[in-house]
C-alpha cells in the first residue's frame, strides 16, 4: 500500500523523475496488462504517454480517496478511451465524484473544454443533483452527450439527459407561447 501512495504522490506533484522511479518489475507489469486489454504490444513510452491509467486506476479505495485529484482525473481523461476496458467500476465512481465536486465548485470558472471532456464520466458516475442543476444546461448537455453512448454511458442515463432537454425545450416554449 505504502508502493501505491510513493506513486502517487509523485505524480500528484509532477516529479520530472516519476518514470525513472518506478520499477522495471512495475514497468512489465502495466506492459502486460495493456497487452492483454488492448490486444497490441505496449512499450514503456506508450504507458509514459498514457499517463500509468491502468496502474493509477487499480490502486486500492482508500488511496484513491485520499490521493486521487480531479486535476489528475481531468488529465487523464483524453486517454480513458484507451484503456475503458480495464477501468474498475471503483475508480470510476471516485473519479466521477471527485470531478463533479471540482465542477461544482468552479462552476463559475471552468471551461467548456473541460466541461465537455468530463460529461461521459461524470454522466454515468456521478449522481451529484447540483451537478446538472449548477453546471450543465440542458443546450450543453445537448452538444456534449453525442460521443457518451461509445463512452459506455448507458441507454438508461442517456434517455434521462435526452428528456431533461426535452422538458426543458417544453418548457421554454410553452413560456414562449404565454408571452
Amino acid at each position: 500500500m505504502d508502493n501505491f501512495k510513493d506513486i502517487s504522490q509523485l505524480y500528484r506533484l509532477g516529479d520530472p523523475d516519476f518514470y525513472q522511479k518506478i520499477s522495471s518489475e512495475v514497468m512489465v507489469k502495466l506492459s502486460k496488462k495493456l497487452n492483454t486489454a488492448l490486444g497490441q504490444p505496449s512499450t514503456w513510452s506508450y504507458l509514459h504517454y498514457n499517463l500509468l491509467l491502468p496502474y493509477i486506476v487499480n490502486m486500492p479505495t482508500e488511496v484513491l480517496k485520499d490521493d486521487l485529484t480531479a486535476s489528475m482525473v481531468i488529465a487523464m481523461l483524453p486517454n480513458f478511451d484507451l484503456v475503458k476496458d480495464i477501468v474498475n467500476e471503483n475508480f470510476m465512481n471516485i473519479a466521477a465524484w471527485k470531478v463533479s465536486n471540482y465542477l461544482i465548485a468552479n462552476a463559475d470558472s471552468v471551461s467548456a473544454d473541460i466541461k465537455q471532456q468530463s460529461i461521459c464520466l461524470v454522466l454515468e458516475f456521478s449522481t451529484h443533483k447540483k451537478l446538472w442543476t449548477n453546471v450543465y444546461s440542458e443546450r450543453e448537455l445537448f452538444n456534449y452527450i453525442s460521443d457518451c453512448s461509445a463512452f459506455g454511458v448507458s441507454d438508461t442515463r442517456l434517455n434521462e439527459v435526452v428528456r431533461k432537454i426535452v422538458q426543458a425545450d417544453t418548457f421554454e416554449w410553452n413560456q414562449a407561447a404565454i408571452e
